[in-house]
C-alpha cells in the first residue's frame, strides 16, 4: 500500500511539472511583455508632451530604449529625427 502512495506522488508531481510549469513560464512572459509595452508607451507620451527639441530628444531616446514594439518605435525615430533636424543636427537627424 505505500508503494501506490509513493508512485501516486510521483504520478501528481509529474502533472504539475509537465502542465503548471510551462503555463505558469507562459504566465509570466506575458506579463513581462505587456509590462514593457506599456512602459513603452508612457516614455512615447511623455516624449510627445516635450515643449521644446532638446526634451523631446531626450525624452524620446529613453522611450527608445524602453520598447520593442516596431510600429510605436518608428514614431518615436520620426519625432527624435525631427527634433534634430529643428535644432540643424542633421547628422544625428538619419
Amino acid at each position: 500500500m505505500a508503494t501506490a502512495f509513493i508512485s501516486y506522488s510521483h504520478a501528481d508531481e509529474a502533472w504539475r511539472l509537465r502542465y503548471f510549469l510551462p503555463l505558469a513560464g507562459f504566465l509570466v512572459a506575458l506579463l513581462t511583455v505587456s509590462a514593457n509595452g506599456q512602459a513603452g508607451h508612457t516614455e512615447y507620451d511623455m516624449c510627445r508632451a516635450a515643449d521644446n527639441a532638446l526634451d523631446r530628444i531626450r525624452l524620446c531616446t529613453t522611450a527608445l530604449q524602453t520598447t520593442s514594439d516596431r510600429q510605436l518605435r518608428e514614431r518615436i525615430l520620426l519625432r527624435r529625427g525631427n527634433s534634430f533636424q529643428e535644432r540643424e543636427q542633421y547628422h544625428e537627424a538619419i
